[in-house]
């Protein structure tokens, strides 16, 4: 559950202030957490792949978010 919203909380920044080629971050983020898992708790093959694409998940829907939560340039409040 940390990871989860870890990933949330950090799609949600990078997605707001980052370029969308920055997605491809959680790539090595979302690696190194699940290694850590897997080699503290013991999952097999399946277990830390299937958090492995959880967290990949949450983490790009996050960057998705965050680059919804963009303000608009241009034009202010109307």
């Amino acid at each position: 559950m940390k990871a989860l919203l870890l990933n949330t909380v950090l799609g949600v920044r990078m997605g707001r202030f980052l370029p969308p080629i920055y997605m491809l971050l959680f790539v090595p983020i979302v690696a190194a957490e699940v290694t850590y898992s897997v080699l503290t708790h013991d999952l097999n093959f399946w277990a830390g792949t299937r958090r492995y694409l959880t967290q990949l998940a949450a983490g790009e829907f996050a960057f998705l978010l965050g680059i919804l939560l963009r303000p608009r340039s241009g034009r202010a409040w109307e």
